[in-house]
């Protein structure tokens, strides 16, 4: 039995929200992924004596919109992310940042 126009506009509809509630379901679940990596990253920082900053500006066509830095905790000064701007490093860059081994100190992890 062909379906009526009405019960097309139905399945499409309901389709469409399917559709809109899986999107909106994948983004919600990359944006936590993205905050918890950027929660990690800050004790990182935090077990190094550094506090990952954000910048706070706004404007989508600023340079640092969505940037992040590490700044000293001891001195209050910029360690990594400020050059050749401030706000200039992704979570990528700070993740390899501080990953690395701190100079002076024996690695016991083998």
């Amino acid at each position: 039995m062909p379906a009526t126009p009405a019960q097309a506009q139905v399945r499409m509809s309901s389709c469409l929200v399917v559709s809109v509630r899986l999107t909106a379901d994948v983004q919600a679940s990359m944006v936590d992924e993205y905050k918890e990596r950027e929660n990690r990253l800050r004790r990182m920082a935090e077990r190094q004596r550094l506090q990952l900053v954000k910048s706070r500006r706004r404007d989508p066509r600023a340079p640092d919109f969505g940037g992040y830095m590490l700044v000293a905790v001891d001195n209050n000064t910029a360690v990594y992310g400020a050059h050749p701007f401030a706000f200039n490093a992704n979570l990528d860059d700070i993740e390899q940042y501080l990953s690395q081994p701190l100079c002076g100190y024996e690695d016991d992890r083998e």
